[in-house]
């Protein structure tokens, strides 16, 4: 018979897979979207192809990242906190590549809805507190970002 400890546990396996997936396909989405608009000609001037190609090699890096991490220790507590930070940075990295367009001010709310699939509140408290950094910081780093957001 399985405890409740036990469900806990593969509860916690299934969602960091569920994390995994959902946060690689997302991520794909958004670097296509980006690579669609750039070659559209319809990106910012600062968006340049060595930034899509950074921007490439960091969620293919982060993908594999987390596939190694899901595969060898999705049974240990902390990989879901090595999860979230390897979704910062993907976050910061996007918000940087793109870093005049307003709409990238809602890949905070990303990661908020990607930390509930751990059901613990410290992690969605973490994600909150970072996605708020982050848009300070950003907005205190690039004014004119805050101005693209203020004129939407």
């Amino acid at each position: 018979m399985r405890t409740k400890s036990d469900i806990w546990k593969l509860i916690d396996q299934k969602a960091k897979n569920y994390f995994f997936w959902v946060v690689t396909l997302v991520s794909i989405a958004m670097v296509i979207a980006a690579s669609g608009t750039k070659i559209a000609g319809l990106a910012s001037p600062n968006m340049t192809w060595w930034m899509l190609g950074a921007l490439w090699m960091g969620i293919l890096l982060n993908g594999l990242i987390l596939r190694w991490l899901n595969a060898n220790y999705s049974d240990r507590e902390w990989t879901k906190w090595v999860m979230m930070v390897t979704l910062t940075v993907l976050l910061v990295l996007m918000r940087l590549t793109t870093e005049d367009a307003p709409e990238t001010h809602a890949l905070g709310y990303f990661v908020i809805a990607a930390a509930m699939f751990f059901f613990d509140i410290k992690v969605i408290w973490y994600a909150f507190a970072v996605s708020i950094a982050i848009d300070v910081t950003m907005w205190n780093t690039f004014p004119n970002e805050m101005d693209a957001f203020i004129k939407v």
